[in-house]
């Protein structure tokens, strides 16, 4: 499945095109589950794609691929109907009036439409969840998370769609304590850490829920230690990897010089990369491992030199390696590539308030807000840059403008 990956995913390029056959996590780095871009219950919000989703299945984990549903060559769905469910299901149980509880031929007794939910982009591009989860209506009463059974049923409350679901098949699928807890963490964005800890550590849920969770940890935690990670960056599952390697910045240094180094030989890109990003004030004569991760990471963010992200990530690293000046054309890049990326512009005005140059940093404030002329955030950065100026009744403008603009 990594080649279907390779586009049906929410994801950062590693390297500079595809390499078919290729294992996805030597090309990408995927993004995991969390919001704005997914519900709290893990269904698909914003352009997500595939890849959050269908990991998230029972089919997946089953040993389902892509192509035992789609056509590989023209990805249309082998069979029409609920024959494509019941290529696996039985139909004994599944395709009886007792399971549908609507006539066959009706849109409610289809599989797909309880169960893998349609959203369309663009206005023309209508795709469906494939994490083929069970409506949960009291997710909609809790948290606002949409439920098919009110898709279609607008007349009724959630609460109706909770008694009919509960009067027709019972509570036989209730969500286990720390499923219930990583939805509620995805709904606040943090938990106490023990409790935050033990979604992480839970091996009865899946790959993409622990690796999830781990990369919202700081939200919960200021700090980890080499304790809390070690079964993390020796796990198996490469996701869990990938995760403990991207909050890699939570460690202390001492901390993160041992068993985190070992991600540096991890068999995957994506690991290696981010394990390296949070490695480099150990210096890059540290070892031979730092130094080829590191030749790996200026290459993934050279790929994205196109972007306005990519320059931005390549001033990071530059600016780890007190590289200022590499750093500050990194950042002019950025704003050459994609003027409306207002992220930018207020990391290179922060280099020039570190430098002691002001009038640069105003300068750099006023470019970006005449290229974006409605983002809250540069005005509320420039408010700031006016106070420290003692320019108090300026200020006061560029904050009402961050509001109008809804900061």
């Amino acid at each position: 499945m990594d080649n279907c990956f390779a586009c049906h995913s929410l994801r950062t390029p590693l390297t500079d095109g595809i390499t078919p056959n290729s294992a996805f996590l030597d090309q990408f780095s995927p993004s995991f589950l969390s919001q704005p871009m997914y519900h709290v219950d893990g269904q698909i919000k914003e352009e997500v794609y595939v890849y959050g989703s269908f990991l998230q299945s029972k089919m997946f984990h089953a040993g389902v691929n892509c192509i035992d549903c789609h056509n590989q060559h023209t990805m249309k769905i082998k069979v029409q109907g609920n024959g494509l469910c019941l290529q696996c299901h039985n139909a004994e149980v599944y395709q009886q009036p007792a399971h549908l509880n609507h006539p066959e031929d009706s849109a409610g007794g289809q599989c797909i439409n309880c169960h893998m939910p349609e959203k369309t982009y663009m206005g023309v591009d209508a795709r469906r969840d494939h994490s083929f989860r069970i409506p949960r209506p009291e997710l909609t009463q809790a948290y606002q998370a949409p439920n098919t059974c009110n898709t279609c049923h607008q007349d009724k409350s959630a609460s109706w769609a909770k008694n009919q679901i509960t009067k027709l098949y019972g509570n036989n699928n209730p969500l286990s304590k720390t499923e219930a807890d990583l939805i509620k963490l995805q709904h606040q964005f943090m938990l106490p850490l023990d409790q935050h800890l033990a979604i992480i550590n839970d091996k009865n849920i899946n790959e993409i829920y622990r690796a999830s969770a781990i990369a919202l940890l700081p939200n919960s935690a200021q700090e980890l230690s080499d304790v809390q990670i070690k079964n993390w960056v020796n796990s198996s599952e490469p996701l869990i990897r990938l995760a403990t390697a991207q909050v890699g910045f939570l460690l202390p240094i001492a901390e993160r010089s041992k068993s985190y180094l070992s991600l540096l030989t991890d068999e995957f890109k994506a690991v290696r990369v981010q394990a390296a990003n949070h490695l480099l004030q150990l210096g890059l004569n540290h070892s031979t491992q730092l130094e080829q991760a590191f030749d790996e990471l200026i290459s993934s963010h050279q790929v994205s030199m196109w972007r306005g992200e990519g320059g931005l990530n390549m001033s990071m690293v530059q600016l780890n390696l007190q590289q200022l000046d590499p750093a500050i054309q990194s950042l002019q890049h950025s704003i050459n590539v994609d003027p409306y990326f207002p992220a930018a512009y207020i990391n290179l005005a922060d280099i020039y308030r570190r430098s002691q140059a002001p009038e640069k940093e105003s300068a750099t404030y006023q470019k970006g807000i005449a290229a974006n002329p409605k983002s809250g955030i540069l005005h509320y950065s420039f408010g700031l840059h006016q106070i420290r100026n003692g320019e108090k009744q300026a200020s006061l403008n560029s904050f009402k403008q961050a509001i109008k603009f809804e900061l």
